[in-house]
């Protein structure tokens, strides 16, 4: 059954220069086809309001066959007015409805780290029997010493007696903690390390400031722990965080490297704000930025093969020594709890400005030269517009592809049956699959191919932008009901990154839009090419993601290779099958895929993708 109106306002999105996109929902509206968008009148008190119109999809069948979905970007200033369509018919959109799918549409993709509810997710969250307890720990069949070092240079004496209490605080109490005092001729903090009276502390005093790195070497030298974590000299510790990480060391001792969520704290630790719930390991967003960051551990065993810290990269060396544990091999394990706070102060880098220290973008682009000079792998590293964001960039390839093209009407049988054939018989290394719907250009087709210069790369895909400029795909999601979304979509394409830069860094997904992917010849051929049993195209393309990362390679999506794509628009009452829990295609991928892909590669239990944007989890909450 159709809707009641001729033209229905179904999504509203913020643009950049302070404009507004309204997508409509137009019945008949194909039957006028590309005309529609001169058929078009936007006004308000019957004058004229230039606009930005565009034709993003003609529904050919389902409930809102014959339709026409159409884009209009106008200043956002304009809180009410009238679309006219020659031939269909005019509605006036008052201010009320706007704000209603506003309101709708905030709550789906408001994130994590602005959420007024963080608050009340502490108190819900943060209650004892939330962590490890002390009668657990005191069963604990290893007890492994942790040697925190915390470098100090001119630590203000509030901030260095904050510290110092959070780590006195801990549960788990098989601890020391090393002081490194590069500043002797501050007396104020001189003083207040005279005054502790600890057996587990040992402080020792430098006569100059040697840099962040050669300080935390003089520290990490005469620490004595089976494992060395990294404070800051002005942030603060849970109570909770060696507990947690001893008993995660418990259940498996192999661990080399521990890191956690965080959050923000003000100068005077009365609030707490910007929770950073992280995903686990993800390689190529931690070559993007180093989001691993806090509360950095890491095994006295992967430490001994790995080079000391060293002076050009200060202001990075965490991000050094993270990388170089990756590329030892090292196990990595992530803490999904709230176990470290970051001060933000005018000296801090945390809310998102390098301004406080410069030379922080300087040494994260050393690191990471460093890291792909480790691989073998010619590289340069760029800055973007996001601080402390990177882009790596590979040299051009010379690599044969084949280009396979396919129809968006395809259902997934013949989608695969497509592929299948064509890919057959190529001689090429590489396979681009191309929708009839995609436009892109030969050099974003050319720089997806550089990433198989690496071996751990599977897939890869670009960023797909409605003809609006709103994202369309940068990678799909498995909601927590292992129903299937594309993540952050509707974002404008430039918007500060999205949650944990998944919008705008180079990443790792679980699976990437059937309508353009990349991806080698042997690897298509050892995984049996594209399941042919589907009914549904991008099912199938999911399936086949997951078949590729069985090889153990990486599905990554490209955000500065980009395409336009004239895919489906859906809203709240038209879903898409893979969104819908019963759907027969859904139940036979979960047949044949474990639990290893059955959760999204940057799930967090503490945010949900229910909606197919990051946003807190609010179980118990609301």
């Amino acid at each position: 059954m159709k809707h009641s109106s001729k033209i229905e306002l179904i999504q509203v999105f913020e643009k950049e220069n302070d404009s507004r996109c309204y997508r409509f929902c137009v019945s008949n509206g194909a039957k006028l086809g590309t005309e529609i968008i001169e058929a078009v009148r936007i006004s308000r008190y019957e004058m004229h309001i230039d606009a930005q119109i565009v034709l993003l999809e003609q529904i050919e069948e389902g409930q809102y066959a014959d339709a026409a979905v159409i884009s209009v970007t106008i200043p956002a200033k304009i809180k009410s007015f009238k679309i006219s369509i020659s031939g269909i018919g005019s509605e006036k959109i008052s201010s009320k409805l706007i704000d209603e799918i506003i309101a709708q549409r905030d709550s789906m993709m408001v994130n994590p780290g602005i959420d007024g509810l963080y608050q009340k997710w502490i108190q819900i969250n943060e209650q004892p029997d939330s962590f490890v307890s002390i009668e657990r720990l005191s069963k604990l069949a290893h007890q492994p010493l942790f040697s925190i070092v915390v470098p100090l240079f001119n630590t203000p004496e509030e901030y260095f007696k904050q510290m110092i209490n959070s780590v006195l605080a801990q549960t788990y109490q098989n601890w020391e903690l090393i002081l490194v005092n590069a500043s002797p001729e501050n007396t104020s903090l001189c003083s207040a390390l005279n005054n502790l009276n600890d057996k587990r502390i040992e402080i020792i005093a430098l006569n100059e400031n040697l840099g962040i790195s050669e300080n935390t070497n003089v520290g990490i030298a005469i620490a004595q722990g089976d494992y060395i974590c990294f404070l800051d000299h002005d942030d603060t510790l849970s109570p909770y965080a060696l507990a947690e990480y001893a008993a995660a060391i418990n259940e498996n001792p192999n661990i080399d490297l521990l890191y956690c969520d965080e959050d923000n704290i003000s100068g005077d630790t009365s609030m707490r704000f910007a929770p950073w719930f992280k995903p686990d390991l993800n390689t190529d967003l931690l070559a993007s930025h180093n989001y691993i960051c806090h509360f950095l551990t890491i095994s006295r065993k992967i430490l001994n093969k790995v080079e000391p810290y060293k002076k050009d990269v200060d202001g990075a060396q965490d991000y050094d020594l993270t990388l170089k544990v990756v590329d030892a091999g090292g196990i990595v394990k992530h803490i999904p709890k709230i176990l470290y706070h970051w001060r933000q102060h005018e000296g801090s880098t945390n809310g998102g400005s390098v301004k406080a220290k410069p030379y922080i973008e300087k040494a994260s682009k050393i690191v990471l030269q460093t890291h792909y000079t480790r691989h073998n792998l010619p590289s340069s590293i760029s800055t973007t517009d996001i601080p402390c964001v990177f882009r790596t960039n590979f040299p051009a390839s010379n690599t044969n592809i084949s280009i396979i093209k396919t129809r968006a009407n395809f259902r997934g049988q013949q989608y695969a049956q497509s592929i299948n054939q064509q890919a057959q018989n190529t001689k090429n290394e590489l396979i681009a699959v191309i929708c009839d719907t995609v436009q892109i250009k030969a050099e974003s087709v050319r720089s997806l191919s550089c990433w198989f210069c690496r071996n751990d790369i599977g897939i890869a895909s670009p960023k797909m932008l409605y003809a609006d400029g709103l994202i369309q795909h940068a990678g799909l999601c498995i909601r927590e009901n292992k129903t299937i979304g594309h993540l952050n979509q509707g974002f404008i394409n430039n918007m500060g990154g999205g949650y944990n830069g998944t919008a705008e860094a180079i990443c790792d997904f679980s699976a990437v839009d059937p309508a353009c992917m990349m991806f080698r010849t042997e690897d298509f051929l050892e995984v049996g090419g594209f399941a042919t049993d589907y009914e549904n195209a991008l099912i199938a393309a999911v399936d086949f993601c997951f078949r590729i990362r069985s090889l153990n390679k990486l599905v990554l999506v490209d955000p500065d290779s980009k395409a336009i794509n004239r895919a489906p628009v859906f809203w709240a009452n038209r879903i898409p099958p893979w969104e819908q829990p019963d759907n027969s295609d859904l139940q036979l991928l979960w047949s044949r895929w474990g639990k290893e892909f059955q959760q999204d590669v940057l799930a967090n239990p503490n945010v949900s993708l229910a909606e197919s944007y990051f946003h807190l989890n609010t179980q118990g909450i609301i």
